[in-house]
């Protein structure tokens, strides 16, 4: 988390927050425990580089959920859309704003979006070992890795 020195306005407290409602969102519309970690981690990559590009543009709100849209589109079978996530959120958010996020993030990031997240090494790992990928230890050692 490199990025988070070089952006005054983004602290370690207000990221947990942040990940926290991403969290929330995943449980919500019962994402996979795979969509969360790759959702974390387009939300940090494009961090770092709106930070290089000037600033984020838009609101916090509109991109967890454009990074949770993104990620569920990749690992799950049938995501939520954002019209999905307008309708049931708490705060009035705007389709445009999520999907001008969503655009700007898969343009950022050249549409790179298939990461490798510490769960796909540890769920690699406990395959392996002949354990089961929803152990606790899995959940546990990838959500210290994302400061939850």
């Amino acid at each position: 988390l490199d990025y988070m020195d070089r952006q005054p306005y983004l602290t370690a407290k207000l990221r947990a927050g942040m990940i926290d409602f991403m969290v929330a969102l995943i449980e919500k519309y019962s994402l996979s425990s795979k969509t969360l970690y790759l959702s974390a981690t387009i939300f940090d990559r494009i961090l770092a580089c709106f930070n290089r590009k000037g600033g984020m543009k838009g609101d916090a709100v509109s991109l967890i959920y454009a990074c949770t849209i993104i990620a569920s589109k990749i690992e799950d079978v049938h995501p939520p859309t954002a019209t999905d996530f307008v309708r049931d959120c708490d705060v009035v958010q705007n389709i445009h704003h999520i999907l001008d996020m969503e655009r700007e993030i898969c343009n950022t990031l050249k549409f790179a979006l298939s990461f490798r997240t510490p769960f796909h090494y540890i769920d690699r790992f406990l395959r392996a070992s002949h354990v089961s990928s929803n152990s606790t230890l899995s959940c546990h050692c990838v959500a210290i890795k994302i400061g939850m």
